[in-house]
């Protein structure tokens, strides 16, 4: 089996990073409970591009979309001009997915994975098990 990285291009995985950084930023700087439904999707052009798993949830962002915008351009490195924000119902199960990603597993359960992480003998796959059963 051919290890992780071989099949995701560097610029996929540059991106994957940026946005991961992004989504981090924005769960900083919107209140609870907003930023348990917004993702970053990315940026086009000077767009920002977010998504809601609700209508409710991209209303509220809509109203806080001028000051979000200055927060973010403080940063020299981002100029953005616009927010351009999307509903979708898949977003609603990345919720449930995050959720269910919070919760600590049990002591047999992160044994078990330590374990299994023990057989695996590719390295990437056996550090994000290991790295799993420390949650």
């Amino acid at each position: 089996m051919q290890p992780l990285k071989h099949y995701i291009g560097t610029e996929l995985k540059e991106k994957a990073q940026a946005n991961h950084l992004l989504n981090t930023v924005l769960k900083r700087l919107l209140p609870s409970p907003l930023n348990q439904h917004v993702w970053v999707v990315g940026i086009e052009k000077n767009s920002l591009q977010l998504m809601t798993d609700r209508a409710v949830w991209a209303t509220r962002l809509r109203y806080q979309q001028r000051e979000l915008l200055k927060q973010i351009n403080s940063d020299p490195d981002l100029k953005l001009t616009e927010i351009e924000i999307t509903v979708s119902s898949q977003a609603s199960r990345i919720s449930k997915h995050d959720q269910l990603q919070r919760k600590t597993l049990t002591t047999s359960a992160k044994k078990a994975i330590r374990n299994a992480a023990l057989t695996v003998t590719d390295e990437e796959i056996r550090t994000i098990f290991e790295k799993i059963a420390t949650r």
